[in-house]
């Protein structure tokens, strides 16, 4: 998930389109199912040079062990998160 952020992140900063920052996030955690949540700001994918941009992925886990179950009854399943953020190139 870190890597899927930094990735992102790199790609928003050249000045990409939003869909291609989405693709490369998805790309790099492409083993995830169901696949990563991806977040990028500012929304609109454009920014000056200078300006601070960021990629959030989230990605929600559900246990698959019998503990896992067990604590998942408690619990519920676990949303895991990763920002990576880079100054526009």
């Amino acid at each position: 998930m870190t890597n899927s952020s930094r990735e992102a992140a790199r790609v928003l900063v050249l000045n990409q389109s939003c869909t291609q920052v989405t693709n490369q996030a998805k790309a790099v955690a492409q083993g995830l199912n169901p696949p990563v949540t991806v977040t990028i700001s500012p929304a609109n994918c454009t920014g000056s040079s200078g300006d601070a941009m960021s990629v959030s992925v989230s990605y929600t886990y559900n246990f698959v062990t019998p503990l896992g179950a067990f604590v998942h009854l408690l619990s519920g399943p676990i949303t895991m998160t990763s920002t990576s953020s880079m100054r526009h190139e």
